[in-house]
């Protein structure tokens, strides 16, 4: 269990519920070293689906 991630698990659980919402994306977790943790952070990269663009700036 030693390269279990919460972050990346984190990352799956907002792509389902963006993907149920209607509005796909590619989502990427990457790994960042922190200095002084001992663990790095994991930041999360959202890239919306080019429809989802249009679509919200209809709404603006």
């Amino acid at each position: 269990m030693g390269t279990f991630n919460c972050g990346a698990s984190v990352a799956g659980i907002v792509r389902g519920v963006l993907d149920s919402a209607g509005s796909p994306t590619v989502i990427t977790t990457h790994f960042v070293p922190m200095e002084g943790q001992q663990r790095p952070r994991t930041t999360i990269l959202i890239k919306f689906a080019e429809e989802v663009l249009r679509r919200e700036a209809r709404l603006d």
